[in-house]
C-alpha cells in the first residue's frame, strides 16, 4: 500500500439524493446489486418504485462499505449486511459511551 491509497477519499454529502444508476456508477456495481441490497434492507431508498428511487449519501457510504467487506472478507451479501449492522451498532455504542464518560467527567 502506498501513501496515495491511504489518503484517497471522497466527501459525501449525506443530504445528497442520487438515482439508482448514479449510485451504482459511483460504487462501481450493477443496478441489480443495488436492488438486492434494498431487498436485504441494507439500503432504504426514498420513492415508491424502482424508477423513482433516490438514495442518500449515507446509502452510498453503506454501499461502498458492503462492497469492501465482500471483497476483503470474501463473504456474501447477507454476511456483509450482518457485519455492517454489527459495525454500526458498535459505533453507536461507542458514541453513547463517549457521551456518558463526558457527562461523568463534568
Amino acid at each position: 500500500m502506498n501513501l496515495r491509497d491511504v489518503i484517497h477519499g471522497e466527501v459525501i454529502d449525506h443530504e445528497l439524493r442520487l438515482g439508482i444508476g448514479e449510485v451504482a456508477a459511483r460504487a462501481h456495481v450493477q443496478d441489480t446489486f443495488i436492488i438486492e441490497l434494498v431487498d436485504y434492507g441494507v439500503l432504504e431508498p426514498f420513492g415508491g418504485n424502482r424508477t423513482e428511487w433516490q438514495f442518500s449519501g449515507t446509502d452510498l457510504h453503506r454501499l461502498r462499505r458492503i462492497v469492501r467487506l465482500m471483497r476483503e472478507l470474501d463473504v456474501n451479501v447477507g454476511g456483509a449486511a450482518v457485519i455492517l449492522d454489527l459495525l454500526e451498532e458498535r459505533q453507536r455504542m461507542r458514541n453513547h459511551l463517549d457521551l456518558l464518560e463526558a457527562l461523568l467527567n463534568k
